[in-house]
């Protein structure tokens, strides 16, 4: 799991660009016929260059390799149970052997429930702390658009030419920034159990 990967699978949401799109809707047309004033935010950039996504880089990759190193050892321990209990096949009857594989067994499959656990949580939290930064960037599109009388905010991903001049990114980045320099990652703890001594 790259830090890269997760961010790009926590682009703006459908619904968070519906927000954007529709944050100067409200302001009235002076006549039927004038067209639309229109805003451009390119959001990929606010999302990849904003001090806030910045500092859950480093937050992301630290718990990653943790994540790994917990993994990792917990294979470790697997392995060696398995070994001891292959060992201890040859000395033990078959109804004390039989108890012990399933003891093993019911071990490893609690090991795997605990990664996929840690996993979502660390998806969980990262999605959570995106979603924080998409919200400040559709409250600073939306005050920018009153400011500036915009009847439309578009994502620029959706728009193919346009003047340079309708593009607001560079300010929503940096009201993003004033607003909220950092974000803090926050996973909860997994609940794990010990592995049990099975082969002991």
């Amino acid at each position: 799991m790259r830090s890269r990967n997760i961010f790009r699978r926590f682009a703006l949401l459908p619904a968070i660009a519906v927000g954007v799109l529709s944050v100067g809707a409200s302001s009235p047309a002076t006549a039927q016929d004038k067209s639309p004033s229109i805003g451009i935010v390119d959001v990929q950039k606010v999302l990849r260059e904003s001090q806030a996504s910045k500092t859950l880089r480093p937050q992301i990759e630290k718990l990653r390799k943790n994540y790994q190193t917990s993994v990792r050892k917990r294979e470790a321990e697997l392995r060696k149970a398995s070994q001891e209990l292959q060992r201890q096949r040859a000395i033990l009857s078959p109804q004390a052997f039989a108890k012990r594989r399933n003891a093993y067994e019911q071990s490893a499959r609690k090991a795997q429930v605990d990664f996929q656990q840690r996993k979502r949580q660390l998806d969980n939290a990262y999605g959570k702390a995106m979603r924080t930064i998409q919200q400040s960037l559709v409250v600073a599109a939306a005050k920018i658009a009153e400011e500036r009388k915009f009847d439309i905010v578009l994502p620029k991903s959706l728009v193919l030419l346009a003047d340079q001049k309708l593009d607001i990114t560079g300010e929503v980045l940096r009201r993003i920034d004033k607003s909220l320099p950092s974000v803090k990652l926050e996973p909860t703890e997994p609940t794990e159990s010990k592995t049990p001594k099975s082969t002991n």
